[in-house]
């Protein structure tokens, strides 16, 4: 049994760290109990939706004293295990050996530490869309505009603006201004001259459209962050900067993405490709 009590960031880094232990769990008929994810709970449709697989609510107090318990058999693990109690540390690789311990040992892990082969993800693709289905209210939401986009448009292209904490995040390095984002959406719609292409962009912070005059961008008005996460899974290709938010994207609806890493960065849609893993496209690439 896996008990998954760490909170590594955000929502999509969130995502990314369970989903990949929900897949090895249910590959391997394991029980997997999620503690410390009742601040994003709301945003999903029936995260209890697997046999196995259980979030758990209202025990956010219990947090502090479970990272010290979980250091404390980190130190001394021995006479943990022989009560049934043992730790997935930040040096384990890999997820094979686990599989083998049996399924008596109550394992405390850290989920964003612990590496899980990526394969587990793409065997479990399916689940793991039905485990995080966004709520009826969000999905609505994002549908209805993209759905209204596709009517006067053969290709939609996401472009997620990120900024925020990318501002001071490795000294600003995937922190891009507006220019760089229309210069390549410009490049990218010359690419297919033949086709009516439009842009949905999102971003972490207000967008100003004005920016964009002349090209044919859209957004979703006072978007909730998971509105804009299920949007952008909706179009038929997805760029920005190195992200965990447009790689959950990209995962979940199985679209072709590129990272810009420099501000001259010149992309082509031929080399874009969806995300199977994290960090990790489908045509070997990784971040």
């Amino acid at each position: 049994m896996f008990w998954i009590i760490d909170t590594p960031g955000q929502l999509c880094n969130r995502l990314w760290s369970y989903a990949a232990f929900i897949s090895y769990a249910l590959e391997h008929d394991r029980p997997l109990h999620i503690l410390y994810f009742a601040r994003y709970q709301e945003l999903f449709q029936h995260l209890d939706v697997l046999p196995g697989i259980k979030f758990h609510h209202r025990i956010e107090w219990t947090y502090a004293p479970m990272q010290r318990l979980f250091y404390l058999i980190r130190k001394f693990p021995a006479p943990w295990r022989r009560l049934g109690v043992a730790v997935l540390a930040t040096d384990v690789v890999g997820m094979e050996a686990p599989a083998t311990s049996g399924d008596n040992v109550l394992l405390l892990v850290q989920s964003w530490a612990a590496t899980v082969p990526g394969r587990y993800l793409q065997l479990r693709h399916a689940d793991i869309r039905r485990v995080f289905q966004p709520r009826q209210k969000y999905v609505r939401r994002a549908e209805k505009l993209i759905s209204g986009l596709r009517r006067s448009s053969d290709l939609l292209i996401g472009v997620h603006v990120r900024r925020g904490d990318y501002r001071d995040y490795l000294n600003g390095r995937y922190y891009f201004d507006d220019t760089t984002y229309r210069r390549v959406m410009e490049e990218l719609a010359e690419q297919r001259s033949d086709k009516q292409v439009r842009f949905f962009l999102c971003s972490n912070e207000p967008i100003e459209l004005d920016n964009f005059a002349g090209l044919p961008v859209f957004t979703l008005p006072s978007a909730a962050g998971i509105e804009d996460l299920h949007a952008l899974s909706l179009c038929d290709y997805i760029f920005g900067p190195p992200s965990t938010y447009s790689m959950w994207a990209s995962y979940y609806g199985q679209v072709p993405l590129q990272f810009i890493t420099e501000g001259k960065d010149a992309l082509a849609l031929e080399k874009f490709s969806p995300i199977v893993s994290q960090n990790t496209f489908a045509n070997g690439t990784t971040v």
